[in-house]
């Protein structure tokens, strides 16, 4: 009896680690797979009811406990019926709002209208699909690891409108002194993106397969190893606002778009 009390104790313990303390659900946070995962959970793009969605979350966020205890499947399915609580429990303050942070480069100024044009190869005019590539990571383990969706779309409602920087001629000659001194001869400015997700496409059962099914795919040829049948993850969102920086660190902004 008190081995077991203890098993449960100490698997609380792990997961209440998992599960830190959370920042609100609409402050935004980076694109990351971890990130990405509790959203789906959030917007019950994955079902809680279906033991693979609960061992890829296992996996994810819990990796020490999922390593030692899923090949014993007493012990591992005792630690789902943790998970699933304590998700129902913290599912409220899962994030549904993001920072995507890129590059653009400015171009020419334009006299007339009074704005640092960027550049025909970075300008975001019209355009509302942005497709993200994170880098692709094993969990649990180099190799041993099943690889997780590393490619994301972010839709919003209505296209991005910017055709630069306003600033007056007097600040447009004062910044372009500023980024030759900086050493910054290409004009590259670091721009975020702040995005509310509203509306995420739930999967199929079939988009997830158990890892079984992942591995006997992958050694018959069929397929990757990978748990997502689909590599790509839709999420619909409404541009908050866009914020443009001198600096890499996005210290110094230097203009806040807002539609």
């Amino acid at each position: 009896m008190k081995k077991s009390q203890s098993f449960f104790a100490t698997i609380l313990l792990l997961v209440s680690l998992a599960f830190p303390v959370q920042v609100r659900a609409e402050e935004f946070v980076h694109l990351s797979f971890d990130n990405i995962l509790k959203t789906l959970v959030r917007f019950g793009t994955l079902d809680l009811r279906y033991n693979q969605v609960i061992d890829l979350y296992g996996r994810v966020m819990v990796c020490d406990l999922y390593q030692e205890y899923h090949h014993d499947d007493f012990q591992w399915q005792r630690i789902r019926g943790v998970l699933r609580k304590s998700i129902k429990k913290e599912v409220g303050l899962f994030p549904t709002a993001y920072k995507y942070d890129t590059e653009m480069q400015l171009g020419k100024y334009d006299f007339e209208n009074e704005i640092y044009l960027f550049s025909s190869g970075t300008i975001q005019y019209n355009v509302n699909v942005f497709n993200i590539e994170t880098n692709v990571r094993d969990y649990c383990g180099k190799g041993a690891g099943l690889k997780l969706p590393s490619s994301f779309s972010l839709v919003l409602d209505q296209p991005v409108r910017v055709l630069g920087l306003p600033m007056t001629k007097k600040e447009g000659e004062v910044f372009l002194k500023r980024m030759e001194k900086e050493d910054n001869l290409d004009r590259i400015v670091y721009a975020r993106f702040n995005i509310n997700i509203i509306f995420v496409e739930p999967f199929l059962k079939k988009t997830i397969r158990t890892e079984e099914e992942a591995r006997l795919d992958y050694q018959k040829g069929k397929a990757q190893e990978n748990i997502f049948v689909e590599r790509k993850i839709k999420l619909d969102g409404h541009l908050d606002s866009i914020e443009y920086y001198e600096d890499k660190a996005r210290t110094k902004m230097i203009y806040k778009y807002t539609p």
